[in-house]
């Protein structure tokens, strides 16, 4: 199974204050066992790095994001057309503001054929993403 990872879930999974960090982290260890395929779109690297820093040093930061990036089966590159395609998705449904950084993700997702979304941002992907094929852990 090929599953698109969320900075959301990531950094609940690494941060023990986080309020879904139990969930989180159990779903995440789980689908490591069960063999899944995770995915990282290329601007979740940044997303966690700003995320994560919210609740610990860069110093410790660091290594979850590279652990992460060694972990994942496939780093997704965005192109211009995830961009494109995102933008006229929202603008369709007259979504605004930041809902798109998460619609690029769907569509990056989308354009790898990932089988699920893992995020803790139901509300956002729900809107993007159809809503049988995410992942919440609680």
């Amino acid at each position: 199974m090929k599953v698109v990872l969320d900075a959301s879930l990531i950094i609940a999974a690494s941060v023990a204050k986080e309020r879904h960090h139990q969930a989180a982290l159990t779903w995440l260890n789980d689908s490591i066992n069960e063999g899944n395929e995770h995915v990282l779109v290329s601007h979740t690297i940044a997303e966690l790095y700003a995320g994560l820093t919210k609740h610990i040093a860069p110093l410790y930061a660091r290594p979850i994001i590279e652990d992460q990036i060694n972990l994942a089966a496939e780093i997704v590159e965005l192109q211009t057309i995830d961009y494109t395609q995102a933008v006229q998705e929202v603008t369709a449904s007259g979504l605004t503001s930041g809902i798109i950084y998460d619609a690029v993700i769907a569509q990056a997702a989308r354009r790898i054929q990932a089988d699920f979304i893992a995020s803790l941002n139901r509300k956002h992907f729900e809107r993007v993403w159809p809503p049988a094929q995410l992942i919440v852990p609680s």
